[in-house]
């Protein structure tokens, strides 16, 4: 899941990765399963970080 923003995205994604701008990660957090992997990507780590954080509080994470 690449929670960068559109224009950061359009640059240049990981082919098959889900977008969901860190803004949109709540409300957007219904798309993702809970049965595979989640893996966050941004520019440096920080918007991961935050998005992990919101995925736990919806219980989308685990640990």
């Amino acid at each position: 899941m690449d929670v960068r923003e559109l224009d950061e995205y359009e640059a240049g994604h990981i082919p098959g990765a889900v977008h969901i701008p860190l803004g949109e990660v709540e409300h957007r957090a219904e798309e993702l399963t809970r049965e595979s992997d989640i893996y966050l990507i941004c520019h440096s780590g920080r918007r991961s970080e935050l998005a992990a954080q919101k995925l736990k509080r919806e219980r989308i994470f685990n640990n």
